[in-house]
């Protein structure tokens, strides 16, 4: 939903002369990509990361506290693209629900070089190779699915080997 009756009881609409109204949209492909604000697509009882309560981290207006141009302003870092489709998959894409590692990690930076070196306040983008494999081949029956990405223990790991080096 674009806009409810609920935003036009609470008057944020902007529309002129009090005027509201409900509207709705939608996009293709969902959730086909990353997605900057995560942490605003879901809730545990109401309540958002963080402790927020979910009414206020996601109206009718979209995002309000975790989408990324919240903190655009505020972002600096050395971009590094860490390319394991490539280094690790077979014709450089992983399978779906392929788990990275440290040691993953580890060997693409080594296939990349130097420069590829993760180091604090770098902002990192992983290449599984998912997408390649989706535009050539098509979808199919993948809706949210097994797909390749960091295990669970890998980005916490890394960094805190990265941080004792």
């Amino acid at each position: 939903m674009l806009a409810t009756g609920t935003d036009a009881e609470a008057g944020i609409q902007k529309f002129p002369h009090g005027i509201g109204g409900a509207d709705d949209f939608v996009a293709m492909p969902l959730q086909c990509s990353t997605q900057w604000d995560g942490l605003g697509h879901i809730f545990d009882r109401g309540k958002a990361w963080n402790g927020r309560s979910a009414g206020q981290v996601v109206t009718a207006d979209g995002g309000q506290v975790t989408g990324i141009e919240t903190i655009a302003g505020k972002v600096a870092g050395r971009g590094v693209l860490l390319d394991v489709g490539r280094a690790i998959g077979a014709d450089g894409e992983l399978a779906d629900g392929f788990p990275i590692t440290t040691e993953h990690l580890d060997a693409t930076i080594a296939a990349q070089g130097v420069s590829s070196a993760v180091g604090r306040g770098d902002i990192v983008v992983v290449r599984t190779g998912q997408l390649t494999r989706a535009r050539r081949m098509g979808w199919g029956g993948y809706a949210g699915g097994p797909a390749p990405g960091l295990s669970f223990t890998t980005a916490d790991g890394y960094m805190r080997l990265k941080s004792q080096q």
